[in-house]
């Protein structure tokens, strides 16, 4: 019995899977009379989070680059189906791939998921570049490559 003259119940809609559903409540009176309510609801609960899978297309795993470089990101199809991204976040990592700073985002992705970065801006040597793909449903994918920067054109022979 409630104390504010109704009656509740806590129901965890994860256990009905989406689509249309039916709930139905029975009061049964002293007197043996019952009186049912049914109310039709649609279940819509979110898919499992699953994170996408990123490639960072360009530029390519050791490569050595200089001047301006095109970072390009993407977002591969997994068992849910094409990830929807809403954007990607660039970074560099000089000593491991934790260790790393903001080159800049892309919130953008209808024309893809890029970045045109100044690679003078940092010291010549082995450099990490990963990219960061966020998604509609919440999740996020990392892409890593590893390139050598090589400005002074001096490094590499």
């Amino acid at each position: 019995r409630s104390s504010e003259g109704g009656w509740s119940l806590d129901w965890d809609s994860r256990a009905a899977p989406n689509g249309l559903a039916l709930l139905s409540a029975v009061l049964w009176s002293v007197d043996g009379q019952a009186s049912e309510a049914v109310v039709e609801v649609l279940v819509d609960n979110l898919e499992p989070l699953v994170n996408p899978e990123v490639l960072l297309l360009a530029p390519p795993e050791g490569e050595a680059v200089a001047g301006l470089v095109l970072l390009d990101a993407l977002a591969l199809p997994g068992p849910m189906g094409p990830p929807i991204p809403t954007g990607a976040s660039f970074e560099a990592c000089a000593d491991s791939p934790d260790d790393c700073w903001s080159l800049g985002e892309d919130d953008d992705p209808t024309d893809g998921l890029t970045l045109e970065w100044d690679s003078t801006e940092v010291t010549d040597g082995p450099l990490f570049l990963r990219a960061l793909v966020h998604d509609s449903s919440g999740g996020e994918g990392l892409g890593l490559v590893g390139v050598f920067v090589d400005n002074e054109g001096d490094l590499l022979p």
